[in-house]
């Protein structure tokens, strides 16, 4: 895009003409307002004036790679004794990880006592690979940062951060009129809903023939997309774009509820579905879609972990399962990468394919890939990220703080952590929005694939498996995170390079 060529005042009115097209399109967060009578205040999501440039084959080669890594990790899910394998040990030193094992074990020995009929086989995965393009001496490549299987965000606003881009480019405001790509087409938000309209349908079709004297929804009401929320969720704007899509294009009906309040949930036992009670009707829950619950202060109570442990033994559908949400641990990631493990689950070209992607990563425990690891983590540390089992932003640790940290921890506590090599991104200039004013940064972009898939988690058949849109986050050079929510990084959209 040539940024030098833009002068003060040519800026200033892009800035003014992007502020106001993502306040009419709802690129905002929203702070809920804490009593009735006062009014929710909304503040715009950082985002670039410019789409990002992104080499064209190393984002052809993530958009082609996610139908197999949905397949992946739906078999890793499947997998007891894998996940068994490699995160039992590590729930000694990480609660939260703990807590998700207690629970995995609490249901699957409910449901080996449910009848047959009554058990949920189906699952539903809304996931997102988060790659950064790396440059090396032989060529140009997208390599992973993290595979999400939970939560996964920002599908609805990357669609309205594209079309903000094109807005600009048609309107005038670039000196270069962006072209339009199929590729870069973003059909995030018709992507996820499809994935659940698909889950939705099955489960339509399975819970018709089971009745229940009990309790019933009320009449002439379909079942809902139940969407589980954080208690003050900034981040509404992205989820209500789907929860609009899935009504408008597909003719599902959601809800939302959050985490504090879902005791307003019900099992009927003789039938086995779920049910949420709402002050216009009693709903039968298709799906549950967890839009938080990655953290352990999502669960400030046991009250919350008991029903999660409801909902996942009832007849709806869960995204994701809780074995899914085990799946995605950075403890997977780095198994999967380092060993042979990846064989167990796919073959050939998608094997291939997946392996191209992987980036350097080390266990830090008393294997011989592990004392690598732990010699480079003490002795080399500038070039690596320290990864805990978390997910949403700001849990990483980075470069020389690494040892001062691992110093800090008994030893047997390390193996929950990963050692990842950091991904030298290749850097461009952009500028990034943050509320009426533009600064111009030297930047990296981290290109996120959303996928869907539906699968039979009794028979390992997949009902659906789709490539889902993308997202683009942009932040400074000197910015090692990488999240919108959390401040770190602004939203973009991908302009195809060769």
């Amino acid at each position: 895009m040539e940024l030098n060529k833009y002068s003060t005042e040519e800026i200033e009115e892009l800035s003014l003409a992007a502020r106001d097209y993502a306040t009419a399109h709802g690129l905002l967060f929203v702070d809920a307002a804490q009593k009735k009578e006062d009014t929710n205040g909304a503040t715009q999501v950082p985002l670039t004036l410019f789409p990002s440039p992104v080499p064209r084959n190393a984002f052809i080669q993530g958009v082609s790679v996610q139908k197999a890594y949905n397949k992946l990790y739906a078999k890793i899910a499947n997998d007891f004794e894998f996940l068994k394998t490699h995160l039992e040990s590590i729930t000694k030193y990480d609660k939260f990880m703990d807590k998700l094992w207690d629970l995995y074990m609490k249901h699957l020995d409910a449901n080996e006592k449910l009848k047959p009929e009554l058990r949920q086989p189906l699952a539903l995965g809304i996931f997102r690979s988060d790659y950064m393009v790396n440059k090396d001496d032989q060529e140009v490549s997208s390599k992973q940062v993290e595979f999400n299987t939970i939560s996964v965000s920002f599908g609805g606003l990357s669609k309205m951060m594209a079309n903000l881009h094109f807005y600009c480019s048609s309107s005038g405001l670039y000196k270069k009129t962006l072209e339009h790509n199929y590729l870069t087409v973003n059909t995030s938000i018709t992507g996820i809903c499809s994935g659940i309209s698909s889950a939705y349908n099955a489960y339509c079709e399975q819970a018709k023939g089971i009745t229940s004297t009990k309790l019933h929804a009320t009449e002439r009401i379909e079942p809902i997309v139940l969407f589980v929320v954080k208690d003050s969720e900034r981040n509404i704007c992205d989820q209500r774009l789907l929860e609009y899509d899935l009504l408008s294009r597909f003719k599902i009906r959601s809800k939302r509820v959050a985490i504090r309040h879902l005791d307003l949930l019900m099992r009927d036992d003789e039938s086995n579905k779920l049910y949420y009670k709402t002050p216009n009707g009693i709903f039968e829950v298709a799906i549950v879609y967890y839009r938080s619950g990655y953290a352990l202060d999502d669960y400030p109570t046991n009250k919350e972990w008991e029903i999660r442990l409801m909902i996942e033994n009832s007849l709806a559908i869960k995204c994701p399962t809780i074995a899914t949400h085990l799946a995605g641990s950075k403890k997977i990631q780095q198994v999967l990468a380092e060993s042979n493990a990846l064989e167990k689950f796919v073959h050939g070209d998608e094997l291939k394919a997946i392996e191209s992607t992987f980036a350097d990563m080390y266990p830090l425990n008393d294997t011989p890939r592990g004392q690598e690891g732990i010699k480079l983590a003490l002795e080399n540390s500038d070039d690596f990220v320290l990864k805990p089992q978390r997910e949403g932003g700001g849990n990483n640790t980075y470069g020389k703080d690494i040892p001062d940290l691992l110093n800090k921890l008994p030893k047997e506590e390390w193996d929950s952590y990963i050692l990842m090599r950091y991904i030298k991104s290749l850097p461009s200039q952009n500028y990034i929005l943050k509320g009426s004013v533009a600064e111009k940064y030297d930047v990296v972009d981290e290109i996120g694939i959303l996928g869907t898939i539906v699968w039979n988690t009794k028979t390992a058949e997949e009902i659906n498996n789709g490539n889902a849109g993308y997202i683009c986050r942009t932040k400074p050079v000197s910015s090692h995170e990488g999240g919108v929510a959390t401040g770190y990084a602004s939203l973009s959209s991908v302009d195809l390079i060769d």
